[in-house]
């Protein structure tokens, strides 16, 4: 009885420490035009290289549950 209980919380710890470093590494960076000092809801990015800035997202609006974007 003792080996399951070890094995449970092992496996346990094991996938909620997982979980835990893959929401952190892909953690993403939102924009929220609310907050954003100017009156433009569009944000322009102009972009060198694309895997040496992070995209950033904006922040879903009232009503708003899911977003086509273009690539």
């Amino acid at each position: 009885m003792k080996r399951k209980i070890i094995a449970s919380i092992s496996i346990f710890l094991l996938l909620f420490s997982l979980a835990w470093l893959w929401d952190h590494q892909n953690a993403r960076e939102f924009f929220d035009p609310e907050l954003a000092d100017g009156d433009d809801e569009v944000v322009e990015i102009t972009i060198s290289n694309p895997f040496s800035m992070p995209k950033k997202y904006e922040v879903f609006k009232a009503r708003e549950y899911v977003r086509i974007e273009e690539l």
